[in-house]
């Protein structure tokens, strides 16, 4: 990829089809030849969205990160979610080892992150650290304040 240090948000509303868009870059990077890291956050495949999962794009793995039904190990509510934390450091990690890659995807920056909650510490490792290509999805509601992000960590 040759564009160094770029930072791309993929913005859309709810259901518009973000992680769809992203599988598809994914796809056409690795086409390319051009080695993808980070993560999608996937929907049962069933598509109730009961439950999402983190996938990670290096190894194919993947975790339970949210439910609908509460759970012992899902200590974080947000809206009709609740969330694991062990997913989410899970999820940091695979950003800060993911330096390697070409191209990065984070699905996604959202009101979690915006309280410095959930993938904060890895978008945060990776607009410090990271010089390639960054992919970031992100409602409109949350678009200002991760451009303030990227603003405020690139004039340090």
């Amino acid at each position: 990829m040759k564009a160094s240090g770029q930072k791309i948000l993929v913005v859309g509303k709810k259901g518009a089809g973000k992680t769809a868009y992203l599988e598809f870059l994914c796809s056409a990077l690795r086409i390319k030849g051009e080695k993808v890291g980070g993560f999608l956050c996937l929907n049962e495949i069933n598509g109730s969205k009961n439950d999402y999962h983190l996938f990670n794009l290096k190894n194919d793995q993947s975790w339970k990160l949210a439910s609908r039904n509460l759970q012992d190990q899902y200590t974080i509510q947000y809206g009709d979610y609740y969330f694991n934390p062990t997913v989410f450091d899970i999820g940091n990690q695979i950003l800060e080892e993911s330096l390697e890659c070409g191209a990065i995807v984070v699905d996604e920056y959202g009101p979690l992150e915006r309280n410095r909650k959930g993938f904060y510490r890895g978008i945060q490792f990776l607009l410090n650290n990271y010089s390639g290509v960054l992919i970031i999805a992100t409602r409109p509601v949350t678009l200002d304040p991760l451009k303030q992000l990227i603003h405020s960590l690139k004039n340090k």
